[in-house]
């Protein structure tokens, strides 16, 4: 067997007439045979393997080693009484998913960066505004929690 470097380039020697099989996690497994002659001693080869998308299961990991240590803590939880410290909670909750549920691609990435380019270029001798103190954001975000944009995907998938 053989490894790539870097730039998924290798060396490997094999014999005249024999089968090399390409494979990769990700991609499906490619059998090349050698042909009988070469000159120079020397093949360079571009071999390109196709996509194959594994389905697997998802794993969800728990901060519990044991069911038993999952019960004591389930029977030691204390609950806050209080509604503004639940509220509370709540809230320090959404942010934190939302902050982790946003994962950008490079379009995305690159699309922000037009954005905020084209901001700074319209705007440059201009007051910037809040987008807190902007009545129509805040429209726009209590609409989004009726409709459920902000919950988790398990408790979608659950519906």
């Amino acid at each position: 067997g053989a490894i790539t470097n870097n730039n998924g380039r290798y060396t490997l020697v094999v014999e005249p007439g024999d089968t090399v099989l390409f494979s990769a996690v990700g991609y499906k497994r490619k059998y090349l045979r050698m042909p009988g002659t070469v000159s120079n001693h020397f093949l360079q080869l571009d071999v390109i393997l196709e996509i194959d998308t594994l389905l697997i299961d998802a794993v969800e990991i728990y901060p519990w080693k044991s069911y038993e240590e999952f019960k004591e803590a389930f029977v030691n939880l204390k609950l806050p009484t209080d509604d503004m410290e639940r509220a509370r909670r709540n809230i320090a909750l959404l942010r934190t998913q939302i902050i982790l549920d946003h994962d950008p691609d490079g379009y995305a990435n690159f699309k922000n960066i037009m954005e905020q380019q084209y901001r700074q270029t319209y705007s440059q001798n201009m007051n910037q505004s809040w987008q807190i103190l902007n009545p129509f954001a805040w429209a726009k975000f209590f609409e989004a929690l009726k409709r459920g944009d902000y919950k988790s995907k398990k408790n979608k998938s659950n519906k």
